[in-house]
């Protein structure tokens, strides 16, 4: 058995898996809803596809904590597709409905099984359930207006003859509305279009503002970065204090790096070509090491870094010799005759081996 909460924040995905397969679906739902009295729970389940929803049918009330246990069977299973699920707690006198609970059916039963029918009182409380619905969205409505008796025009029998005094007159009740004709600090009448547009029309054009304001700040930037070149051209002048006059590293001087460290740097990605039929190479970080065909090789890897030696095995196999620290996924690595290798070690410690003919 397969047990499924659910939440209507994501699609329950349900599927056919066979017959000794159950799945149940398990629905939360307020307890406060008991307390408008003794109701019956129902799921209500429209499928894919279709407009008239259906009641599940295997359906059981676990009140303790406040579910449902819902089944699935072969009526949800036969047809795919996306659908929708309901709860629906009703009574004599309410109706409470859960949020719409999303569901898709990933893979159908063979055979498309009709849903339950619904006996004459099922049909009847479900009418009376909508339109119990449909009266109370209503009824929000009205009291959403509020009371006509509350109006301050002189008409409070209708809105519509409310609305239209106010349209003709300018204001509640028939009143005159005062506009004044200057602008003010003070007054908290409305103000004459013409004396609003005059103003501003005497104000400084709002590009232009915008405009000097960009000006202001690029003006500042400059300053900024002459005051940053300013220093770091300090600092750079006591770094070289000392140095070589030319920038770049030779053999014998330092520039704005290390002589060893440039010796270094030039071999970083390179391919080393290496002679001789028993070659022992100590290897640098990111160089390649390309051999021909050795009798013997003994290569110690970079502490750190990648680094990679390629060589080939003739007639009689190639002896290997790395360190002890070095592993492979097969445990160990022996050469075997005829066949060219690539060794790649990464740390001194994780070694891959590729090999072709």
């Amino acid at each position: 058995m397969t047990i499924i909460n659910t939440s209507p924040d994501r699609t329950i995905q349900i599927g056919y898996e066979g017959e000794d397969r159950v799945t149940v679906l398990r629905f939360r739902y307020s307890a406060d809803w008991l307390e408008n009295g003794e109701g019956i729970f129902r799921i209500r389940v429209r499928r894919h596809g279709e407009t008239q929803a259906y009641n599940a049918a295997l359906v059981a009330d676990d009140a303790g904590n406040s579910c449902l246990l819902m089944t699935i069977t072969n009526t949800e299973l036969s047809v795919k597709g996306s659908g929708e699920m309901q709860i629906v707690y009703s009574g004599e006198d309410f109706v409470k409905k859960s949020p719409i609970y999303s569901y898709n059916v990933s893979r159908a039963v063979d055979e498309v099984v009709d849903p339950p029918a619904q006996d004459v009182y099922t049909q009847i409380i479900e009418s009376l359930s909508d339109l119990q619905t449909d009266v109370q969205g209503l009824a929000d409505a009205v009291d959403g207006i509020g009371n006509l008796a509350d109006l301050t025009t002189t008409s409070k029998t209708d809105l519509v003859s409310a609305i239209n005094e106010v349209n003709e007159h300018g204001g509640g009740g028939g009143g005159s509305v005062t506009v004044d004709d200057a602008l003010s600090t003070t007054s908290k009448n409305p103000v004459q279009n013409k004396v609003v547009t005059s103003a501003v029309q005497g104000k400084a054009d709002i590009q232009t503002v915008s405009a000097l304001a960009d000006a202001v700040n690029g003006l500042d930037d400059d300053v900024q970065g002459l005051q940053t070149t300013k220093a770091d051209k300090s600092y750079v002048d006591t770094q070289l204090a000392g140095k070589a006059s030319t920038a770049t590293a030779t053999a014998s001087a330092d520039g704005l790096m290390s002589s060893s460290d440039k010796s270094k740097l030039d071999t970083v990605g390179s391919v080393v070509t290496v002679s001789g039929a028993t070659p022992a190479i100590t290897a640098v970080s990111g160089v390649r090491y390309v051999c021909g065909e050795v009798a013997t090789l003994d290569f110690t890897p970079c502490a750190t870094g990648v680094c990679d030696v390629v060589f080939t095995s003739g007639n009689t196999p190639t002896a290997v010799t790395l360190p002890n620290t070095v592993k492979f996924p097969d445990g160990s690595f022996t050469a075997e005759a005829n066949k060219t290798y690539e060794i790649n070690i990464l740390d001194g410690v994780y070694g891959v081996v590729m090999a072709w003919t």
